[in-house]
């Protein structure tokens, strides 16, 4: 039990119920004493009889009966049928759903990974583009270091002559 809570008085040292549970010797020895019906009578003389099977008949007759189920929104139809037809219903429904879902997951996910691709391959760097691009702007450089070199030899000739 939470918080190691003894689960009845005089258990002794073990926790928890389940070291405590025990089929009771009398209806171990007979048993008839194993309720399967309902009680009979006014409080406080109430009577059940051995062997009486009522509730479990009644029980078992009502998953055999057919019942109308009303249509649920975003559900299943409207039905008649039984308790175990309709669970059988409700996990179709359920199950054409999921697949459903499952589909569309499947359709977005493929998209969103296409389009992140497309993307990608859009913004992506190209490397032979981006070597030549270099490889010009590397000319270009020396062209115009060449261009103040050729310029300061001029003006240190001019300076010279005067």
């Amino acid at each position: 039990l939470a918080g190691g809570n003894l689960a009845m008085a005089n258990q002794g040292t073990s926790l928890g119920i389940s070291s405590t549970v025990q089929v009771r010797a009398s209806l171990a020895s007979d048993p008839d004493y194993i309720s399967r019906g309902k009680l009979r009578g006014t409080p406080p003389n109430f009577s059940l009889g051995a062997g009486d099977n009522e509730v479990a008949q009644q029980l078992a007759d009502a998953f055999g009966t057919n019942f109308s189920f009303t249509a649920i929104a975003n559900g299943p139809p409207s039905t008649a049928t039984t308790l175990g037809g309709y669970a059988g219903t409700i996990l179709s429904f359920n199950a054409a759903g999921a697949t459903v879902a499952k589909d569309a997951y499947d359709f977005q996910n493929f998209f969103f990974q296409d389009l992140s691709n497309k993307q990608a391959a859009d913004a992506g760097v190209n490397l032979d583009e981006e070597l030549s691009n270099m490889v010009i702007y590397q000319n270009a450089y020396n062209a115009a270091a060449r261009m103040v070199q050729a310029a300061d030899e001029l003006f240190d000739t001019l300076v010279n002559l005067v």
